[in-house]
């Protein structure tokens, strides 16, 4: 009797799971994790649903650019139901296999007659270790929301019938819904656009023209959405890295990204969590080459893409819509519009789920069962090297120390590593850290600030004062640094200048409630109690659970009442 085959669903399933579920008991808050979750009123359930719509991502900690609604109500799920990280982390697990069982379902429509073992792009993905930037890191989870997103759409497109005269609103419908919540997730979801195009075509052209419809209606929707919530409609980094560089050099840097995130797609070893622009090849005839080639490659990959879409047989249709669909996925982290990093792992997570089916097709064929065995050995080597990746995110330190390890003069990363200190009550280290971040870039703020931080906290204020004075002046726009300063110029009784720091801090970061609360208390020292209570109200209105603002508030006398 014949033994029944695994369903490569399944046995792609089984495998993602077997990479990833250690992170729920193994994973914690991890690089940016707390900064997302903690102060954040809309997570924390003190704020309506309908606030997670009309402000930024970040709007608790300072505006980022990022409208991404679904990701923080996804977070505020989790902080209802749990009180450490692993719920978090499940979470993310659950997304993860839900994207590859999405994506299985989607390639089973395109080639229900395939009777291979495995699909091993499908598999690939459920497993590369690069994924754990997305899979093991809790902030990462927005890639995987958007990834949902689409495939629910395409997989509406892909079932509809074109027998059916009105099957085709249906495909628009689909487009609409689908892209409006990949963009609600992350907003490189406008990659799906195009999917959903290409998988309508192939019903009738009715069907494309009606999925294009749709996508530009939830475009148009979601800029509009970014407009009313951000005040800007098209995406913007306001601390992007290359945001000063001009376009030639940018894309020279994203040129020299692209080639690394080739060479991690296929050798996903010895790579960074997170990367500055410094950390690519940075001079020389290698930096040229590199950038010129990683350019040349892309758009290779979508002249090859385009090409193999015209009269070719449905199998390798499929193949070369997803090797353009990968590489068009590249684009939106190609610096165009200048972004919030130069490159990290996640950047590759729709790359990796569009370009499953061309890493399919190069597989063995049925009936090569020593090219079968290798290509599973190869997949099942991939769960450790996971299982490694995802250590990265176990905490904010393992973070910052695999940054260190593979850019030891990372300044950004040693400023990051004391904060992991500090957080841990590891005083020593974290002032050594930041010392060595100061030694590698004299001129950054951050680390300033947190050394008068820490002068400040042991009561040292005269030491405090000029480096809060030289961390401000550095870094004029470094509204944390400016509001604690404005603290202890209030505790030196120098009322003034405390409300210039806090005044301009508000400005910078209207969205953190901390700072209108300290804003409220320069104020009240002024003599200033209806603008006072004006400010502590406002920081009531951005986090309702904000106590010592109400304490602050209800020490005010009454209103005079109106005449």
């Amino acid at each position: 009797m014949q033994a029944r085959r695994v369903s490569p669903l399944v046995a792609a399933l089984l495998l993602g799971f077997l990479a990833w579920s250690p992170t729920v008991w193994t994973g914690g808050f991890s690089y940016d994790d707390r900064e997302v979750l903690e102060d954040n009123p809309v997570v924390a359930g003190t704020l309506p649903l309908s606030a997670a719509f009309d402000r930024d991502y970040w709007h608790h900690r300072g505006d980022a650019g990022h409208w991404r609604p679904l990701a923080t109500l996804s977070l505020r799920l989790d902080f209802a139901m749990w009180t450490g990280a692993a719920g978090y982390h499940a979470t993310n697990v659950l997304l993860h296999l839900g994207a590859v069982l999405l994506l299985g379902l989607l390639l089973r429509e395109l080639r229900p007659a395939d009777e291979r073992l495995l699909w091993p792009g499908l598999a690939l993905f459920a497993v590369h270790p690069a994924l754990a930037d997305s899979v093991a890191w809790i902030s990462g989870r927005t890639s995987m929301l958007s990834a949902i997103g689409g495939l629910v759409g395409a997989l509406g497109i892909a079932r509809s019938r074109a027998s059916v005269r009105a099957s085709h609103w249906r495909a628009g419908a689909c487009a609409g819904l689908g892209l409006a919540l990949a963009l609600m997730g992350k907003e490189d979801g406008l990659a799906f656009a195009p999917l959903f195009v290409l998988l309508a075509a192939r019903r009738s052209r009715a069907h494309a023209l009606a999925a294009a419809l749709g996508s530009a209606a939830a475009v148009a929707l979601w800029l509009a959405a970014r407009k009313v919530a951000l005040g800007v409609a098209l995406p913007a980094a306001p601390w992007a890295p290359l945001g000063a560089a001009p376009l030639l050099e940018r894309l020279h840097a994203s040129g020299k990204a692209i080639l690394e995130m080739l060479r991690i797609a296929v050798f996903p070893v010895g790579y960074a969590p997170s990367y500055d622009a410094g950390d690519l090849p940075p001079v020389g005839a290698a930096a040229r080459v590199a950038g010129v080639l990683g350019w040349s490659l892309l758009a290779l990959a979508l002249g090859a893409g385009l090409a193999g879409l015209r009269g070719a047989a449905p199998g390798r249709r499929i193949a070369s819509g997803s090797l353009l669909l990968a590489a068009a996925a590249v684009l939106p982290h190609a610096q165009l519009v200048p972004s919030g990093e130069v490159l990290a792992p996640r950047f590759l997570y729709l790359p990796l789920l569009f370009g499953a089916p061309f890493a399919d097709a190069l597989a063995p064929r049925r009936g090569r069962g020593r090219g079968r065995a290798v290509a599973l050995a190869l997949l099942l080597a991939c769960v450790p090297l996971a299982w490694a990746s995802a250590r990265t995110y176990a905490s904010r330190a393992s973070f910052w120390r695999a940054v260190l390890a593979a850019s030891p003069h990372d300044a950004r990363a040693w400023h990051g590593l004391g904060m992991a200190h500090w957080e841990a009550g590891e005083r020593a280290q974290a002032e050594e850290a930041w010392q060595r971040a100061l030694e590698l870039r004299p001129a950054y703020s951050r680390p300033l600030s947190m050394l008068a931080a820490a002068r400040m906290e042991a009561g040292r204020l005269d030491e405090a004062e000029p480096l809060f004075a030289r961390a401000v002046a550095l870094g004029p726009e470094n509204a944390v640094a400016r509001a604690n300063y404005g603290k202890l110029l209030l505790e030196l009784h120098r009322v003034d200048e405390a409300l210039a720091m806090y005044a301009r801090a508000a400005q910078l970061e209207p969205g953190r409630g901390a700072i209108w609360r300290g804003l409220g208390a320069a104020l009240s020292a002024a003599g200033d109690e209806e603008r006072a209570r004006a400010a502590f109200q406002r920081a009531l209105e951005l986090d309702p659970a904000d106590d010592l603002a109400r304490k602050h508030l209800s020490r005010l006398p009454a209103p005079d009442p109106p005449r």
